[in-house]
């Protein structure tokens, strides 16, 4: 397969179309994915291959649906909204086949899916940084500090924050990742026991946005507000809530996020 891809990347960009974030999720034969380590260090060769041809990937995910097949799922009946079938045939390791008639998922499976899409852009956006990284430590790039982040109690969404983690660290940043659910005790620990420079919280749910200031709240309690600055960010964060919760800094966006960081230290 990296040969493949490497024979066309003249045209500059090349799109992995279709790839799939289950492993049960699949519409083609042989069809590439990215739900394991093991398909992560596949796509590296493939990207290596690309690259030194002079071209750039970029991976476009996917579930299929109702245009999976069973015989390519290991017998896993194909899901959707609906139990109705796509009209026309799938070639499948079998021979050509009809669509199949669909299970209908139920409203509690869908954050399993969704899951699974924000699992498989995890693994993407951690090889692209294996990849940055060799190429920050040739430049001999002096550190900009270190920074704790983490998505606040009682959130599990991590994608911002993955995003954010990513561009801190290749702007010199050293992370130090709490992942999700991060107490305000958690972060005040990892604070300290860091020597931290900046405290980075996400939130996506407007539930757990009262969250951040407890946590700033409890790094004063700690005697560590005036050692570490603090930053916070995603969807419902707003200017004015990060004044209203006492934070240093706020950022709409991954890439700003690395100028507040930078303009803080």
């Amino acid at each position: 397969m990296a040969e493949h891809y490497a024979q066309r990347a003249s045209a500059g960009l090349l799109i992995a179309e279709a790839t799939m974030v289950a492993a049960d999720g699949c519409a083609f034969t042989g069809e590439p994915g990215i739900f394991d380590d093991a398909c992560v260090a596949g796509w590296r060769g493939v990207t290596a291959a690309v690259h030194a041809a002079g071209g750039r990937m970029q991976s476009q995910i996917w579930h299929p649906g109702r245009s999976a097949h069973s015989s390519l799922n290991g017998g896993v009946q194909p899901i959707s909204s609906g139990e109705r079938a796509i009209q026309g045939f799938i070639s499948t390791p079998d021979g050509r086949q009809p669509y199949e008639t669909p299970r209908r998922l139920r409203d509690d499976e869908l954050p399993a899916i969704v899951d699974l899409f924000r699992q498989a852009t995890r693994r993407a956006m951690q090889a692209g940084l294996a990849l940055l990284k060799p190429r920050l430590q040739q430049t001999d790039l002096r550190s900009s500090g270190k920074v704790v982040i983490g998505t606040v109690k009682g959130d599990l969404h991590d994608i911002g924050k993955n995003l954010v983690a990513m561009m801190l660290e290749g702007a010199g940043f050293e992370i130090v990742d709490l992942g999700t659910d991060v107490s305000p005790d958690k972060f005040v620990t990892a604070a300290r026991e860091h020597q931290a420079d900046l405290v980075a919280m996400s939130a996506l749910l407007t539930t757990t946005m009262p969250n951040m200031k407890v946590t700033i709240d409890a790094l004063q309690t700690a005697g560590l507000r005036q050692q570490v600055k603090v930053i916070i960010g995603g969807a419902p964060i707003t200017e004015s809530f990060a004044r209203q919760v006492g934070a240093d800094g706020y950022a709409p966006d991954a890439s700003r996020a690395v100028a507040v960081a930078k303009s803080l230290l």
